[in-house]
């Protein structure tokens, strides 16, 4: 079956049958659980705007948000759009004006959140000088682009208005000033921790699924040194310009896994496991939650058409 692929690669696919049902198992949860704090940080986002959102809507937008963003090129390229519609489609009373900034709230707390782990990383030595150097070049690219959404908010909502259809530009127009929406949400110090907290156990949850996945494989490692290939992984899937980042990610993830020791056929089956838990779940879950929708009517609402 595996004889037209390298040893290596062929060794990795029979690797993946040997690790440890119970730590793939852990794998999975510790997936699931982070879906669960992406719908707390979306629900509390919105109630400190004073909207309700239920848990399950929440959760769906961003199964949906996975589906959308593995299914096109370029990472995130339609996923916000699509979670911006899917919550429209179930709560059209709220502004679109505040949908836009609470999107971009999620974006911009999830950035500070990966800068301040890479961060933590860089002052524990987890980096060579080269990769320490090119994380506070994200850190302070990170923090320019803050500043930027905060200054010219309106700006950019002008923009994304512009590629709405006619009756949707108008509205998001004539709401109240979205600079002073988003102004609100960056000065509530307390939504503010609370997102960049969730994040940051978002991440944390996102290396201890891989360092289970390495471990399930008999291979072991330093919990620190995952934390680490983590950041590289997340860095990489934002350079990823295929659907899902697909092949890029994979064969990135497998080099980065290689140079901390794992051997060849345990780095391609640690890969594996990783992207059937990561891209294939999350696509099933996002597709599945389209199908309850209605299908073909769900996909035109998630085209705010």
């Amino acid at each position: 079956m595996y004889g037209i692929l390298p040893d290596w690669v062929s060794e990795g696919f029979q690797a993946v049958l040997s690790a440890s049902p119970r730590n793939v198992l852990v794998a999975v949860i510790f997936y699931l659980t982070s879906i669960l704090l992406y719908m707390a940080r979306i629900v509390a986002i919105f109630s400190r705007l004073g909207y309700h959102i239920k848990p399950q809507h929440a959760a769906k937008a961003h199964l949906t948000t996975i589906l959308v963003n593995n299914l096109t090129p370029l990472s995130r390229a339609g996923g916000e759009a699509a979670r911006i519609a899917y919550i429209y489609s179930h709560y059209p009373r709220i502004p679109l004006a505040v949908l836009f900034s609470a999107i971009a709230t999620e974006r911009l707390t999830d950035s500070i959140s990966i800068t301040l782990l890479a961060l933590l990383a860089v002052a524990l030595g987890l980096f060579t000088a080269r990769e320490a150097w090119a994380i506070l070049v994200l850190a302070f690219l990170t923090m320019i682009g803050f500043i930027l959404v905060r200054h010219y908010w309106d700006k950019l909502m002008q923009k994304a208005a512009e590629k709405l259809p006619e009756k949707y530009r108008a509205k998001i127009l004539s709401e109240d000033s979205p600079s002073n929406i988003m102004q609100n949400i960056l000065q509530d110090k307390l939504l503010l921790v609370t997102c960049i907290s969730i994040g940051l156990a978002i991440w944390v949850l996102d290396a201890a699924r891989l360092y289970s996945i390495i471990t399930g494989l008999g291979h072991e490692i330093e919990f620190s040194r995952v934390i680490a290939v983590t950041i590289l992984y997340l860095v990489l899937g934002l350079f990823a310009f295929t659907p899902g980042g697909l092949g890029i990610i994979e064969g990135g993830l497998t080099a980065i896994l290689t140079t901390l020791g794992l051997p060849a056929s345990k780095a391609v089956a640690a890969t594996l496991i990783e992207r059937l838990i990561s891209y294939g779940l999350g696509t099933m879950l996002g597709a599945l939650v389209v199908l309850i929708e209605g299908g073909r009517q769900a996909w035109r609402r998630l085209r705010l058409q």
